[in-house]
This record gives structure tokens, sequence and C-alpha cells, in this order.
């Protein structure tokens, strides 16, 4: 009787167990699913939009230039968050020309800072020649919007 009723409690801390360590899996896997973001700068007459899936500290997604009397442009975006910094290769037409050029993001509360800076050309893409130096303006703050 003893030995049925260990067999019995053995079985059932074994179902527990196994039980948790698939919740502890699904956990894993929905919290390394993607997310969308979306962010919005926008003024009487300019709009910037970012677009992005984060998988991971991967990022993909469209990004959006119109300033007033410039022409715009609307890309992709592909690169990957170091810390509270996005670092990404913009792909873009303008004037039906495509160009890739380095964009730098600093995180904030509120949304996302674009980085300014010095650039050089390297491999036919402008790139920044020090991301460490670059200027993160407030001018050109996108604020986390909901997704469309």
């Amino acid at each position: 009787m003893k030995t049925a009723l260990l067999a019995l409690l053995f079985f059932a801390t074994l179902i527990v167990a196994c039980q948790t360590s698939k919740e502890e899996k699904e956990t894993d896997v929905k919290e390394k699913a993607e997310t969308s973001q979306c962010y919005l700068y926008q003024t009487e007459k300019d709009t910037v939009t970012l677009n992005i899936v984060l998988n991971g500290d991967q990022i993909t997604g469209m990004l959006s230039y119109q300033f007033y009397e410039k022409d715009a442009n609307r890309g992709s975006i592909s690169g990957v968050f170091k810390g509270d910094t996005l670092i990404a290769d913009y792909t873009f037409k303008s004037e039906g020309v495509e160009s890739v050029r380095q964009v730098v993001f600093l995180k904030t509360d509120e949304g996302l800072e674009e980085g300014f800076g010095e650039s050089v050309e390297v491999d036919g893409k402008s790139k920044f020649k020090d991301i460490s130096s670059l200027k993160f303006s407030e001018n050109l703050s996108l604020k986390k919007t909901s997704c469309r």
C-alpha cells in the first residue's frame, strides 16, 4: 500500500513538473516572438514615420520622411538595437535613385530621437564617421504611436 502511494505521488510530481516546463517554454517563445512598434514625428508641414518589427534585438521595417519643400523618401530599414540605440541601414529611393544610408535612433521614454553627425561614404553607403559623437535631436523626436 505504501509503495503504491509513493508511486502515485511520484507520478503526480512528474506530471506537474512536465506541465511547468511546458508553460515556461511557451512563455519563452512568446517573449522571443516578433512585436510591431510604430513611431511618428509630425508638424504642420513635416512628417516622419517609422514602423518596425522587433525580433529580439533585430529590427526590420519601413521609414518615411516627408519634409516641406523637399523630396520625400520612403524605404526599408534593417538593423539592431544595441542597448537603447537603434543602428540601422535605410534603403530608399529619392528622385528615382536608390540610396543606402545609416540611421541611428536613441530610445527615450516617449519614443525615439534621431541622431545626426558627420558622415562618410563607405562602399556606396553613407555611414556615420563616429556613432559615439552623434547629437540626438529633441527637435526630431518620434513619438510612439499605435500601428495601423
